[in-house]
C-alpha cells in the first residue's frame, strides 16, 4: 500500500538549494562582525597581558635595589622588561633571551614580549622607557601611556600615573566594559 504524499519523508534538490543559499548570505553578513570581533578581543588579550607585566615590573621594583625600564619597541611590535646596569638600550626585536645582548649593554633583561601572530596588533608608547624606581615603585614619566590598537577595530590605552598604577580605557568607544577616554 503506498502512502500518501503528505506523509512521504524527504528534501527536494531544490529546497536544499535554496536553505544553502541563505545560510550563504547569513554567515557573508555575519563575517565582518565576527572579524571585528575577534580583532578587538585580540587587543583585550595583550592590554591585560601588558597590564599584568607593568604590575610586574613595579612590584620587581619594590623588592630590588635597582630601577625597572620597559622599553618599547618603535614600530610596536614588542617591549621588553628590564634590571638598568647603567649603559646601552635594549632591542626586543632581538626576541627573548637577546633584547639586552648587544655590545656595550649593561643590563639585565627579564622578560621580552613579541606580538608577532597577534592578528595585526600594534603598541604605541607615549614613552619609552618607562621606568619604575627601585623601593619606591613609582614610575617616571608620570601619564606615560601605551595604546594598543588593532589594524581592523578596537583600541585600549593603558595609563600608568605617579605611583605606578595602571588605568585602562577606550580612546574610540570600541571596546564594551571600558570607560571611554
Amino acid at each position: 500500500m503506498k502512502k500518501p504524499a503528505f506523509l512521504r519523508r524527504g528534501v527536494t534538490l531544490v529546497e536544499m538549494l535554496i536553505v544553502v543559499g541563505i545560510l550563504g548570505i547569513i554567515v557573508a553578513a555575519a563575517a565582518p562582525s565576527i572579524a571585528d570581533l575577534m580583532a578587538r578581543r585580540r587587543v583585550e588579550m595583550v592590554a591585560a597581558e601588558l597590564a599584568t607585566n607593568l604590575a610586574y615590573a613595579r612590584s620587581e621594583a619594590g623588592m630590588r635595589p635597582q630601577n625597572v625600564y620597559i622599553y618599547f619597541d618603535a614600530a610596536g611590535s614588542c617591549y621588553s622588561l628590564v634590571f638598568w646596569g647603567g649603559a646601552g638600550d635594549c632591542d626586543c626585536t632581538l626576541g627573548a633571551g637577546n633584547a639586552c645582548s648587544a655590545p656595550g649593554v649593561i643590563a639585565t633583561e627579564f622578560k621580552t614580549v613579541q606580538l608577532a601572530g597577534t592578528g595585526g596588533v600594534k603598541l604605541t608608547a607615549t614613552d619609552s622607557p618607562i621606568t619604575f624606581q627601585s623601593r619606591r615603585m613609582s614610575a617616571a614619566p608620570d601619564g606615560a601611556s601605551v595604546t594598543i590598537s588593532s589594524s581592523r577595530a578596537g583600541q585600549l590605552k593603558l595609563s600608568v600615573n605617579a605611583a605606578g598604577r595602571v588605568a585602562s580605557c577606550s580612546p574610540d568607544g570600541s571596546i564594551t566594559g571600558v570607560a571611554r577616554c
